[in-house]
């Protein structure tokens, strides 16, 4: 059975995104939809510190037109958001005992010339996930040439990648038509996240921070800290 997963690329996101990534057979990062108009995870992401939680955010180029996708997103270099990061990953970090392993992922990807928000988000999960160990196939909606919208794109995409298993988060619950996954002989299965607890620096336990928190406190034991499964959508 082979497994796909079609996720929104993200910067340096929470660990429930690597749990997708360590099922799959198959990652596409759907680079070619909508940005959200609203509140996102792509460019942003939370890090603990002593005083609580803060986002580490990429300030994007405001908008020319309403409909713009991720992939035509530019970050807006005016600001010092690089020098930003780094600077509040060390302060809040530099006390983890493989703190120097996360900044070394976090430095490559900020060193990156580049102001396409995609190609830095993609970037921040490629540097992770090799890392990790995790030796998948990615691909690029937007080179794969296939049109649609909603569940009709991604029945698709899954069907042209030979995918029997379409895997996803929680978020999608609400407006996947599984029907046409399943007329399509692709079963779907939600994530279903252990977010089982690590040492982690400042106060309780969260499993919602980037995943630089956990290669922060574990260094390459992480991956043992990956290990959710996935549930038939009835079952779920």
């Amino acid at each position: 059975m082979k497994k796909v997963v079609i996720l929104q690329p993200m910067y340096f996101p929470w660990r429930g995104v690597f749990e997708q990534i360590k099922l799959t057979d198959v990652f596409v990062y759907y680079d070619d939809v909508q940005f959200p108009t609203g509140r996102t995870f792509i460019n942003r992401v939370q890090i603990k510190t002593p005083n609580g939680f803060i986002w580490m955010n990429i300030p994007i180029v405001k908008k020319e037109r309403t409909y713009l996708k991720i992939n035509e997103m530019k970050v807006n270099e005016l600001i010092s958001w690089r020098e930003y990061h780094k600077k509040k990953f060390i302060y809040n970090y530099s006390r983890a005992p493989y703190y120097e392993d996360a900044l070394a992922l976090l430095e490559e990807v900020l060193s990156l010339p580049n102001n396409n928000l995609a190609e830095i988000t993609i970037n921040s999960l490629k540097v992770c996930c090799k890392f990790l160990g995790f030796r998948k196939t990615f691909i690029k909606s937007s080179t794969l040439g296939i049109d649609g919208k909603g569940t009709e794109r991604l029945v698709r995409i899954t069907k042209y990648l030979n995918g029997d298993i379409y895997i996803t988060g929680h978020g999608a619950k609400n407006y996947l038509d599984y029907d046409l996954f399943e007329s399509s002989d692709i079963k779907v299965e939600f994530m279903n996240y252990k977010n089982i607890s690590y040492p982690q620096l400042w106060g309780d336990f969260n499993p919602y921070v980037s995943i630089l928190d956990l290669i922060s406190n574990t260094g390459r034991d992480a991956s043992k800290y990956i290990n959710s499964e996935s549930l038939y959508w009835k079952d779920f």
